[in-house]
């Protein structure tokens, strides 16, 4: 870990940049050497300098190609110069002490710009050995003509103390370097995180804008549904009102017919009773000719049968007559009564229910009176049997019936004639008379059906007005809710747009 941080310090950038200040100063002690001590001098120090450049040139180049031995180019290049150095001190016998020691502490502050303090400390192992051999081979070549062991000890333990400042400048700034790559790996990562969380929250923000924009299409489908519903309710409320005000109409007018429907119940009830009078005289009439059919008792013995069994057919065809009559008339009036109510029925619309009821009651009474007019169909098959009977009675005694006939037939056609003609205005008054109650009875139920409808249309009407001031206040709180998620929608795009910068 602390090898992989130090490489971003860039030992090529160190090695480079110690390569050329050893060619710098190799020129700058070149010249001043060729200016101050003479060619001689001059060139002494040109071959101590440029081999140590030379090598440290070449050290660099090797680092090039194998990275691996950074340590060892760094302890080639900055021990070329102490090399050089203390080779030059060696040829002038140390006259230059002071100058060589500083090019040695120059070395250890080179080998320190690498900020390895193990390396500082291995090169600075070397020095001391280097340093010692070079004392031990000639001693004037390190402190001059006047050395001494107590002074090389002295010069040699300031070397080590400044190696020892060295180290802990190289320490504190390894440690420092440490610190700061920490620093910066723990700001990389958050910055990551950040990123990441920014990169998510933008996701979120488009998925949340995507659902908002989503979401403002349906309230706004809603908010048009709203306003159709209102619109419709409005509709629905005027349609009721016209319908309650349509009910109230045909209320007053069913009530007018009821009066009209009474004074004919009244009319009816009096040609009634006068009819039954009429029938009373009548009969009075019948028992005068009963007188004279006492006088033919031969034929009435004769054709006891037939005559009873014609009288019972007359009777039977007189109410086949009635039926068929009656049906006819209630018939006509059910279909009447049928197509009122279902007239009605159609315009109460849902609240027609009850027209809807009274007709089909009035239809099941034309079912009645179908089934009715099969009970007289088999009434009439029995009457032509009856007759088939009847006739060949009557033909045994036709020769006695002929001898009375003259006498009787005028009176008794009269009789016949006015008989049936008051019988049946006196069945088609009582018809009418029971029609006329019928219909009575049928307008009443109207009259209630009515009046029903009219009390749940009023009903309606109120609850219309109520579900339309719902419907109002839902249309108003939607518009709000609209105008909020359009608000929404623009603070979602705002920060959108800012995450996009």
């Amino acid at each position: 870990m602390e090898d992989n941080v130090l490489s971003r310090f860039n030992v090529k950038r160190v090695n480079r940049f110690n390569v050329i200040l050893i060619w710098f100063f190799s020129v700058l002690l070149t010249g001043q050497s060729f200016i101050m001590g003479g060619e001689s001098y001059g060139l002494k120090v040109l071959a101590c300098t440029m081999t140590a450049s030379i090598i440290a040139t070449i050290a660099m180049f090797f680092n090039l190609k194998f990275e691996k031995y950074d340590n060892l180019t760094a302890i080639i290049i900055a021990f070329s110069v102490a090399l050089s150095a203390g080779y030059l001190s060696y040829m002038q016998k140390g006259s230059n002490m002071m100058t060589i020691f500083l090019v040695y502490l120059g070395s250890i502050a080179m080998i320190a710009m690498y900020f390895r303090f193990k390396l500082l400390l291995v090169y600075g192992l070397l020095m001391n050995i280097f340093l010692i051999l070079l004392y031990s081979i000639d001693p004037k070549a390190v402190l001059g003509p006047d050395f001494s062991t107590m002074y090389f000890i002295r010069i040699l333990l300031s070397m080590d103390i400044s190696i020892i400042i060295f180290y802990f400048l190289t320490k504190w700034g390894n440690e420092y370097i440490m610190f700061a790559f920490n620093r910066e790996r723990d700001s990389k990562e958050l910055l990551d995180k950040l990123t990441a969380t920014l990169g998510e929250i933008d996701n979120s923000t488009a998925q949340l804008n995507t659902r908002i924009v989503e979401s403002f299409k349906y309230i706004q489908n809603i908010e048009q549904m709203s306003n159709q519903t209102k619109s419709s309710v409005e509709e629905i409320a005027k349609g009721i009102g016209e319908n309650a005000s349509s009910t109230e109409r045909i209320f007053q007018r069913t009530n007018d017919s009821m009066g009209i429907i009474e004074e004919t119940r009244l009319l009816s009830n009096e040609a009634r009773e006068h009819s039954e009078g009429m029938k009373a005289i009548i009969q009075e009439n019948a028992d005068g000719i009963g007188e004279m059919f006492r006088q033919i008792n031969i034929i009435d013995n004769a054709i006891g049968t037939a005559l009873a069994d014609v009288s019972k057919l007359k009777e039977n065809m007189d109410k086949v007559n009635d039926f068929l009559l009656n049906i006819t008339q209630i018939a006509n009036q059910t279909n009447l009564l049928a197509l009122n109510a279902s007239i009605e029925a159609a315009r109460a619309g849902e609240h027609g229910r009850g027209f809807a009821v009274v007709a089909e009651e009035i239809s099941k009474l034309a079912e009645m009176s179908a089934k009715t007019v099969k009970e007289i169909a088999a009434i009439i098959d029995f009457v032509h049997s009856t007759t088939a009977t009847t006739l060949e009675k009557v033909y045994n005694g036709k020769e006695t019936i002929e001898m009375g006939k003259g006498a009787i037939a005028g009176l008794r056609n009269t009789f016949m004639t006015l008989e049936k003609s008051v019988n049946h205005i006196t069945h088609i008054i009582g018809k009418e008379h029971s029609m006329v109650v019928q219909v009575s009875s049928s307008f009443a139920a109207i009259m209630k059906e009515l009046e029903s409808i009219s009390s749940v249309s009023e009903e309606h009407a109120a609850s219309v007005e109520e579900v339309l001031a719902s419907v109002e206040e839902q249309y108003v709180q939607i518009n709000k809710i609209t105008a909020q998620m359009s608000l929404i929608n623009e603070q979602s795009n705002k920060l959108r747009e800012m995450f996009n910068l």
